[in-house]
């Protein structure tokens, strides 16, 4: 799986690129412009508001946090959550280990949100890729979009959930793609409320419609 490829690169890159901090929180000003990225261990990465960041932020032992209007590459932190604030775009992924992805109104990310063992929430958002998570919970509210599918990983039994996974899709959220669990060793149920949809086939869970 992708994540895990750009996990042991950015490790890689962290301790041997030459704008790597360790040991210290990155903060890019308020309406910022930066070609580049930015690479932390053990630091968080806040980026202002009406920045643009072209290059991929990545963390180790870190969140990353995207105020309002700023454009962000991809996005990668292992145990730290990444949150976005409106009207951010992000040109890339969003991906996260041990930690939540949470995105405000009006947000559109191009690439793909994946997450293993993290909560992903987003409420009036686009995602233009697909959706995937080993273990953690997806909810879609207020008008969220998924172009594409949503997919619940195989952890190949490592899995130690002892209540179902759930997909809430509520507030007209829809899916235009499948839902598909690949996991057959945890329960999935997709809750749908208040004008949710999927408009593509369900694969391995169970649909509740209250």
């Amino acid at each position: 799986m992708k994540i895990y490829f750009y996990i042991l690169l950015a490790g890689v890159v962290l301790f041997f690129c030459c704008n790597t901090s360790v040991n210290r929180t990155i903060r890019i000003a308020d309406g910022s412009k930066k070609s580049g990225g930015c690479h932390t261990v053990n630091g968080s990465v806040n980026i202002g508001r009406d920045c643009i960041v072209r290059g991929a932020c990545r963390t180790v032992n870190g969140g990353i946090h995207v105020d309002e209007g700023s454009m962000v590459g991809t996005l990668q932190s292992v145990n730290g959550s990444i949150r976005l604030q409106k009207d951010v775009e992000v040109k890339g992924d969003v991906e996260s280990v041990n930690g939540e992805v949470d995105c405000g109104k009006n947000v559109v990310i191009n690439g793909e949100i994946e997450t293993v063992n993290g909560r992903i929430k987003i409420s009036k958002t686009t995602v233009k890729g697909i959706i995937s998570t080993f273990n953690g919970n997806i909810e879609l509210a207020d008008h969220s979009a998924i172009h594409r599918n949503i997919i619940i990983r195989d952890n190949h039994g490592r899995s130690n959930r002892t209540r179902p996974l759930e997909i809430v899709i509520k507030e007209n959220s829809v899916v235009n793609g499948d839902i598909i669990v690949k996991d057959r060793d945890i329960e999935v149920i997709i809750i749908l409320q208040d004008g949710g949809k999927v408009y593509g086939e369900v694969k391995g869970a169970v649909v509740r419609e209250v």
